[in-house]
Parts: structure tokens; C-alpha cells; sequence
């Protein structure tokens, strides 16, 4: 190892030699502020645009006994195109239930309906809560509001079938009742307001993830690259190659160079990403506004819901999952850095290199994105295992899976499958490390883009 030293030492003085280096660093640094602006500003606009699928079935928590409930009930079952399932309470429907959709009637429904049907004031509540275990953009959250739409309904032809048109019973047609949709994230057994501002707190930050990854892994494969052409370009790999030195340390020695400058430089992004979060938080209002949610906390309470938090509290993940991540993460970035001095062993020249480099990154950048806005688990099994195989699009995956606390089996799998595929490209590397060999390659690939 004594024989590492010098060659570290040499390699990441060539790295830096250049100030122009760290011109990606800054340039990513400068991005994700203005990402988070963007976001900020134009998600309102965009959530509008958001298609979903009705919903076909609900199930129902009744917990009151008055007439009006009783009638409320025998209306939803006629209903021909929703199907629905009824529990004595919220535990065994968030257990059994085979919808995601759960209406809970509270105690005292019918009465507080009764009253607002004949006096007006203020029209009861129903509390509907959408159980998810993993989540696209947070626009689960949406089905909660769909299926309180049902009740609701449900609830205005009530009243136009039973009462005569006055001022207050106008109101209650069009206003019979007042929903409280939550979500129920079903790994970490906590509820959630379902306004899309407070779920995409969690989500957005989580989902840029991967994209610093990439950024940071792009970068590091185009500098592992271009040391290792470098070196065929200016012929000081054949001088390497004669001294007594093992070839993997020659290829360790560009790896981890590569791999401590760029975390290096990757300090700017995490500052950066941290401008992005707070821009974004700030946007949503998530913080400011949850203390003053006007949710009647004494009837959730009531109801069982005493697992109530503030969706930013679950944007850092459990331990379990933040070390799955930064695996991932690292072991991505370990992988680009093993493929970038292999591209540059290759190649003769540094613009030759470039080249290559430039047809491998977008795919896994567009691999990332695709996760970002997509719920893994809805992908087909075969297509999510070997997503999982991919380095840097397994960290998107992880990454979006640490958001709702999902422990899945092939994680580990994953982890293992792009840890073995790093060190195999790393021996295959090493044992390419022939002047022979690399110049009978060399040779072939100048030809080719000659042509």
C-alpha cells in the first residue's frame, strides 16, 4: 500500500491543476435554488392538470347510530357503481379494508346533520383517510378528497329528496358536510393532512436525491475518464505500466482520486440542495401553516388519530433506509468513477473519451427522472429488479422508497448486485491494464471514429 501513496498523490494534483474543474460543482450548486423557485412557484398550476381514476370502491366506518346515518348508509349501498365495505371501526378497516379509500362518519353525525339540515351554522364533518405505502408525486393524496366527493353527494340528494327549498337548506345541498381528508402512510403508521403542499413537501426534496447523485456521479465519471485518456494521450500509462506496481493500484489510485474530488466539490451541492429545501418549504408553507390547521384535533383524537405530524418531520427517512440510500448512493458513484477509468483506458485521447461519455450518462439521468415521477411499487416485479441492478437509478428507487418507510426484500438484493458489479468492473479493468491489448483497442476505436 506504501506504493498507493505517491500515486494518489500524483493523480489528484493533476485533477486540480485545473481550476476549471470545478466549474460542475458550482454550476449544479447554482441550479437547485432555482429549481426550488420554479417548483415553488408553478406547482399550484400544474396540480390542477392532475388526471385520476374514479373511485370504484369505499369503505365506510360508521360509529354513529342516528337515522340520518342509517339512511346515509342504505344510499351509498345502492349506489350500482361504487362498491362498499363497512367496519365497527378505524383500526380493523386500516387493517382489513381492501380499499385505500376510508370514510369514517363520527359519533353524533346524524344529530349535528339534523341541525344543520333545519338551523343552518356549520355543516358536520367526515373524516376520509387514503392509506399509501409508497407514493409517485404525492398525488395519492388526491383520492382522499375523490372520496369524500362520494359521501358528499351522497348527502346532497338527501337532502333535496327529503326538504323543501328555503335559504339554509340551499346551503346544505350544496354544502351538506365538511371532509377531513388524511393519509395514512401504512410503513411508518402516522397520518398526514392530504393537501398536496404538505405530501410534496416530503416528496420533492426526496426525489432530488438522486438527481445530486447523478450530478455529482456524472461529474466524477467524466474526471475519472479524462485522467485515465490523459494518460494514453500523453503516453505516461506505458511508463506506469513498466514500474513494479500492481495494476490495481493504478486503477484504485484513479478511482479514489476521482472519488475525493468530487465529494469534495460536492460540498457546494449539498449547500445548494439546501437552499433548494428551504426555498421549497417556504413555498408550501408547510411549516407556518400546519400549527394552524384548523383540524379538530379532540375528534381525531377521539377516533384514534392521535399519530398526527407534520409531513416535514418525515422528510429525513428512518435509520434503516438512510443507510440503504447512502449505500446506494455510494456505491453509484464508486461504479461511474471504475466505469470512467475504464472508458479512459480505452481511448487513446481525451475527445474520444468525451465522446463516450456522452452517450452513457442521459439514459441513466432519464432512468432517474422516470422514477422520480413514477410509485415504484406499481412497476411489474421483473422491471423493478432490474431497475434495482442499475446503479444510480437504484438510489432514485431507494431514495423514493425511504419516503414512506417501504423495507423491501430486494434491496438488499440490489445493493449487492451493483456492489458485485462494481468490483467486476473493476478487475476487468486491472486485467485490461496491457499495453498489447490497449493498443490493439485504441487502434480500432481511432479508426472507427476517423471514419
Amino acid at each position: 500500500m506504501t506504493k498507493l501513496a505517491p500515486l494518489l498523490g500524483k493523480d489528484i494534483k493533476d485533477l486540480i491543476r485545473d481550476p476549471r474543474i470545478m466549474i460542475p460543482f458550482v454550476i449544479s450548486a447554482l441550479i437547485m435554488p432555482i429549481i426550488g423557485v420554479v417548483i415553488g412557484t408553478s406547482y399550484q398550476q400544474t396540480i390542477t392538470a392532475v388526471l385520476t381514476k374514479p373511485i370504484t370502491a369505499v369503505s365506510i366506518v360508521c360509529l354513529d347510530n342516528t337515522t340520518y346515518s342509517k339512511v346515509l348508509l342504505k344510499y351509498l349501498e345502492s349506489m350500482s357503481n361504487v362498491k362498499l365495505y363497512t367496519y365497527h371501526n378505524l383500526s380493523d378497516a386500516l387493517a382489513n379494508s381492501p380499499t385505500n379509500s376510508i370514510i369514517v362518519i363520527p359519533p353524533g353525525f346524524g344529530y349535528e346533520f339534523e341541525h344543520y339540515l333545519e338551523k343552518g351554522g356549520n355543516p358536520p364533518q367526515i373524516i376520509v383517510v387514503q392509506k399509501v405505502r409508497s407514493m409517485g408525486m404525492g398525488l395519492k393524496s388526491l383520492r382522499a378528497s375523490i372520496a369524500a366527493s362520494i359521501v358528499i353527494n351522497a348527502l346532497k340528494s338527501i337532502a333535496m329528496e327529503i326538504y323543501n327549498v328555503s335559504p339554509h337548506v340551499i346551503q346544505v345541498v350544496t354544502n351538506p358536510a365538511y371532509s377531513i381528508p388524511l393519509v395514512f402512510i401504512v410503513n411508518r403508521d402516522v397520518f398526514l393532512p392530504a393537501s398536496p403542499q404538505y405530501i410534496n413537501a416530503i416528496t420533492i426534496p426526496l426525489i432530488i436525491v438522486p438527481i445530486i447523485v447523478a450530478i455529482i456521479g456524472g461529474t466524477i465519471l467524466q474526471m475519472s475518464a479524462t485522467s485515465m485518456a490523459l494518460e494514453n494521450e500523453v503516453r505516461t500509462l506505458e511508463t506506469l505500466l513498466t514500474f513494479p506496481i500492481p495494476r490495481v493500484y493504478i486503477v484504485l489510485s484513479k478511482i479514489f482520486s476521482s472519488f475525493g474530488v468530487g465529494l469534495l466539490g460536492s460540498t457546494l451541492n449539498i449547500v445548494g440542495f439546501w437552499l433548494y429545501t428551504m426555498i421549497v418549504i417556504n413555498s408550501f408553507g408547510s411549516i407556518k401553516s400546519f400549527s394552524s390547521m384548523a383540524l379538530p384535533r379532540q375528534l381525531l383524537e377521539a377516533l384514534g388519530i392521535k399519530n398526527l405530524v407534520n409531513p416535514i418531520a418525515l422528510m429525513v427517512p428512518g435509520p434503516s433506509m438512510a443507510v440503504a440510500v447512502a449505500l446506494s448512493a455510494i456505491i453509484s458513484i464508486l461504479f461511474l468513477a471504475v466505469l470512467g477509468v475504464l472508458i479512459g483506458s480505452l481511448c487513446s485521447d481525451v475527445r474520444i473519451a468525451s465522446t463516450f461519455m456522452s452517450v452513457i450518462m442521459p439514459p441513466l439521468i432519464i432512468g432517474v427522472y422516470f422514477i422520480g415521477f413514477v410509485d415504484p411499487l406499481q412497476l411489474p416485479t421483473n422491471v423493478l429488479y432490474g431497475l434495482l441492478s442499475v446503479p444510480l437509478i437504484q438510489t432514485a428507487i431507494v431514495s423514493k422508497l425511504a419516503i414512506t418507510g417501504v423495507w423491501v426484500e430486494y434491496i438488499p438484493v440490489g445493493l449487492l448486485l451493483t456492489g458485485a458489479e462494481t468490483l467486476l468492473l473493476g478487475f476487468a479493468t486491472a486485467k485490461l491494464l496491457n499495453m498489447d491489448k490497449l493498443a490493439c483497442i485504441q487502434y480500432r476505436l481511432s479508426r472507427r471514429f476517423r471514419r
